[in-house]
């Protein structure tokens, strides 16, 4: 009787080793723990795995074999955070017989779904941020949603046109490897590829999901970009700050990031072959691509006028720009609107000239403002129309230590005071007649604006950048 008790109790810590560590046998507590460091590729015969796109590096498949027919071209896979399932198709539409899936992780049952409205191959396919639809894309380029609350397909359109009126079909169709994701926004982002060119386009939101006569993808990236090594693009993710990952079909097995300025950067080669035919991830960041500023100067035109000149990188989605002016560099006036230019594939450049009404050091930044709505500032330059400095600030860069001396006027300087880029005093000093050293090494590293105070109640600025 021991013996038996004894056989028994090792059975059950048996099956307890086998829940707690066999990655395909029961569910995945692990899921999305690190979106930041993990998605998950599909391959072409049905295993998910989780690719870690720091080292290029597989784990363990997600999923067990599957009941009935065998996958055959797996394809278009995305993931529903608020369900937990993979929806995918385990049989493309362009074999024998089509099967639409989705596999639950927590408890490996696979579930067959309604069969997409075509026949053709299908390369792409992702759900929607909140989880209540499907998108999918044929080599026809024709797009379709699955409503995953009452499993019913719909055809949503046949025909794209570009921001520039052009019509984009035939281009998806030569291109119609890729693959497709949507961000926290929304917004349907397009990666179409062929063997040797791919691009970039992105349908805002609130994306359809009732048949249209047409729609408009803006154009990201040109289509008419070369790939690296001759080698399709086959899979597109996010993680949480909006970066954008792209991997390569089999037999590359190759993952890029594709950086704000639409230019590649390889990472890693992929360790399981064929998990870079398809893609997706636990992200759905709000801000993909955000502006990145290529340039801002202010330059002064005699003693009256600063021209200001920036550029945009040819991944920036900007709507409109906001000249904003100070004279303290703490408070701050708008005082033009620059209108966007039209997004061609390119980088931009823009400027505007500013008239002054007063002498002295004058700050300038702009902001701006994209198609969702959201700002972002370039840097702050100046320019100093007094023909003599009234005040001396050195170093500048400054570690710890700050000279100041009052060069000219009667006034005399009683205090100094540091104000953050915020406008929030953060420090003050008293001075005297001739050089004051006051010590800065409190402060953190940053830009501060120091106004020196006079016993009149006139202040004079210097913007300052502590080390």
């Amino acid at each position: 009787m021991k013996l038996i008790f004894t056989l028994i109790r090792y059975f059950i810590v048996a099956l307890l080793v086998a829940f707690l560590f066999a990655p395909a046998a029961f569910a995945q507590p692990n899921l999305c723990a690190n979106p930041g460091r993990i998605v998950y590729g599909l391959t072409n015969t049905g295993m998910i795995y989780p690719i870690d796109i720091t080292t290029g590096i597989a784990g363990a498949a997600l999923n067990p074999a599957y009941p009935g027919n065998a996958p055959s071209g797996s394809n278009g896979m995305g993931y529903n955070v608020y369900n937990g399932r993979f929806y995918y198709f385990k049989r493309n539409p362009g074999g024998s017989t089509q099967e639409f899936v989705s596999f639950n992780p927590a408890t490996n049952n696979y579930t067959m779904l309604a069969s997409c409205p075509t026949t053709r191959t299908v390369y792409t396919g992702c759900v929607n941020y909140d989880g209540t639809g499907f998108y999918a894309m044929d080599i026809d380029a024709r797009l379709f949603f699955y409503n995953i609350n009452t499993g019913a397909w719909t055809t949503i359109t046949t025909t794209f046109f570009n921001q520039f009126g052009a019509n984009i079909t035939s281009t998806l169709t030569a291109r119609s490897g890729g693959d497709i994701a949507i961000d926290g926004l929304g917004n349907l982002w397009i990666l179409c590829s062929s063997a040797s060119q791919f691009g970039l386009y992105k349908i805002p939101g609130a994306l359809p999901v009732s048949a249209q006569s047409s729609i408009t993808a803006t154009q990201v990236l040109a289509p008419t970009t070369a790939t690296p090594a001759g080698r399709a693009f086959a899979g597109i993710g996010f993680n949480p700050t909006g970066q954008i990952f792209l991997t390569t079909n089999t037999g590359d097995n190759r993952l890029y990031r594709l950086e704000n300025n639409l230019t590649l950067t390889f990472l890693n080669n992929l360790s399981q072959n064929g998990s870079g035919n398809d893609l997706t991830s636990c992200s759905f960041p709000v801000g993909v691509l955000p502006i990145v500023w290529t340039s801002f100067t202010a330059t002064l035109i005699g003693e009256t006028r600063v021209s200001l000149d920036w550029g945009i990188a040819a991944s920036s989605n900007e709507k409109a720009f906001y000249v904003e002016h100070s004279t303290d560099g703490v408070n701050w006036n708008q005082i033009a609107t620059v209108a966007a230019k039209a997004n061609t594939g390119t980088d931009r450049n823009y400027q505007f000239t500013a008239t002054l009404s007063q002498a002295g050091r004058q700050y300038f930044r702009i902001r701006q403002v994209d198609q969702e709505e959201k700002s972002s500032y370039s840097a702050i330059k100046t320019v100093n129309t007094a023909k003599t400095a009234t005040i001396q600030v050195w170093p500048n860069p400054a570690k710890n230590q700050l000279n100041i001396q009052q060069e000219k006027g009667s006034a005399v300087a009683v205090k100094a005071q540091f104000f953050d880029q915020a406008g929030r005093l953060v420090k003050e000093a008293s001075l005297q007649a001739g050089v004051n050293t006051v010590s800065i090494q409190s402060l953190q590293t940053g830009t501060y604006v120091v106004r020196v105070v006079n016993a009149d109640g006139s202040s004079l600025q210097q913007l300052i950048i502590k080390q």
